[in-house]
């Protein structure tokens, strides 16, 4: 008899010993991993550990039904590693979905994150997993998540338009015009057409030397350029290490303005 008195002699289908599920399925020798609840059968992933009873005389004793178990006072304790990965998950891709270009990453954690949660969900349904805490909250944050993905990708599309202004300024027409030094200071001046369709920003970027070494690079804003607008300019830099009247200039780049408005030194 098991503790509810019920005779335990042949195969079938009796109360789970260890309490894990509703009925476990005896094989008329021993217990096995086929469970149910409610009518539904399932695979007990952490099995059964059989304790042969002791009969009077002290020795080992094989009895009537199917073997005794040892019981503790506590609930036998559960896995929950899909519900802790899917708080992981969510978390983690909370942490990264407002981020530029890496928003796609924590998006796929968030996903991943709702899979995870719904398998545990309806594993620990099952009694098979627990960790129900952990599976709702790793979905929570992952909803979350997904929502600030929008974010992510208004500042990816941002930085994106940033970087293509400062490294495609479109097409025009630069020159300079002249590179003189007086007690130090270099005076450059040039001009630049806008060959666009837009009004441009342009960084001028000029490398100054002086008998054939290099001494400085001068960067020169010259904004509000109109389509197809002439513009000329001019620009004095102070440098230290400028000691000859005839310094030589180049122009060796033109670029947007910096990104986000950094400076350009």
């Amino acid at each position: 008899m098991d503790e509810r008195g019920e005779v335990l002699s042949a195969a079938g289908w009796y109360h789970d010993p260890v309490h894990r599920f509703e009925f476990r399925w005896f094989n008329g020798r021993s217990w096995t991993a086929d469970v149910s609840i409610n009518g539904r059968r399932f695979v007990d992933d952490l099995g059964v550990s059989p304790v042969v009873q002791p009969v009077a005389d002290g020795g080992p004793g094989v009895g009537f039904g199917p073997p005794a178990f040892q019981h503790s006072d506590r609930p036998p304790s559960l896995p929950r590693t899909l519900a802790l990965l899917a708080f992981i998950f969510g978390i983690g891709g909370l942490a990264i979905s407002w981020v530029p270009f890496l928003f796609v990453v924590g998006g796929a954690g968030a996903i991943t994150s709702l899979i995870l949660g719904s398998i545990a969900r309806r594993r620990i349904r099952s009694g098979v997993q627990s960790g129900r805490g952990l599976a709702v909250a790793g979905m929570v944050l992952a909803v979350v998540a997904l929502g600030v993905c929008v974010v992510g990708f208004v500042f990816t599309r941002a930085v994106v338009r940033e970087i293509l202004e400062y490294t495609e300024p479109g097409p025009f027409d630069a020159q300079l015009t002249s590179c003189t030094a007086v007690d130090g200071r270099v005076a450059i001046a040039g001009s630049i057409d806008n060959l666009g369709e837009r009004t441009r920003d342009y960084v001028m970027v000029i490398e100054v030397s002086e008998r054939g070494v290099y001494v400085a690079t001068a960067r020169i804003n010259v904004d509000d350029v109109d389509a197809g607008e002439h513009r000329n300019w001019d620009s004095a830099r102070f440098l230290d290490d400028i000691a000859d009247d005839n310094p030589v200039c180049g122009l060796v780049d033109v670029t947007g303005p910096s990104p986000f408005g950094l400076p350009n030194d």
